[in-house]
């Protein structure tokens, strides 16, 4: 007889905890950076955040070539590739954020943005402990609760979003300053939908296993 080694199978559900854990890094990083802004770290940070997301796009890699020879995954084929492309897409928003604070060249952070960022650090936490929580969604009594607050907290940055625009159309006076805060609170508002659409994603993955 063969002694054939039996290759470890992907433990899918633990990758997508490694890809909210880096979103939740990328927006540390972020409300860093805006809570001590120096224009003068903005160079070292865009690298340091660019690492994380390149190690986000890794771990992505690594699941779509395991799933690709999976025999039978633990839930529909289709509903891992979304979820670890939404995932990805979190932490490719929080990195965009900070790439046009640097395209702009914000030299100052906005009351509004400040506040907009601890957003992003709670909605990426609240993603983080939904993907730890998703592992035992067939039996899970919390992870209903844990979509609501993804759910509550990407209302709390619609509400943001509207004031802080409403207050740069009625304050700023330069059109370059226009221009690049109206850009860049899109992105920010850009990042928690897509923890929203994860939170989506878990909830009907979820209600289709069950």
């Amino acid at each position: 007889m063969f002694n054939k080694k039996k290759e470890k199978q992907t433990d899918y559900f633990e990758t997508f905890i490694q890809q909210a854990r880096y979103a939740c890094e990328a927006a540390e990083i972020i409300v860093e950076l805006f809570n001590k802004f120096d224009t003068f770290d903005i160079p070292k940070t865009v690298e340091k955040l660019h690492k994380v997301e390149t190690a986000g796009d890794f771990v992505k890699k690594k699941l779509t070539e395991a799933l690709v020879g999976e025999f039978l995954p633990p839930i529909d084929r289709g509903d891992i590739l979304t979820l670890a492309n939404e995932l990805d897409e979190v932490i490719d928003n929080v990195e965009d954020i900070l790439r046009h604070i640097y395209m702009y060249n914000v030299t100052s952070i906005k009351p509004e943005a400040l506040e907009f960022a601890e957003v992003v650090r709670e909605i990426c936490k609240a993603t983080h402990d939904m993907i730890v929580e998703f592992k035992n969604f067939k039996k899970s009594s919390k992870l209903h609760a844990l979509v609501v607050e993804v759910n509550t907290l990407e209302e709390k940055a619609d509400d943001i979003y509207l004031r802080a625009i409403r207050n740069l159309y009625t304050t700023a006076c330069d059109p370059r300053e226009l221009i690049g805060w109206t850009r860049i609170y899109s992105i920010i508002e850009d990042c928690c939908d897509s923890c929203e659409h994860v939170a989506n994603t878990v909830e009907m993955t979820a209600m289709k296993n069950t």
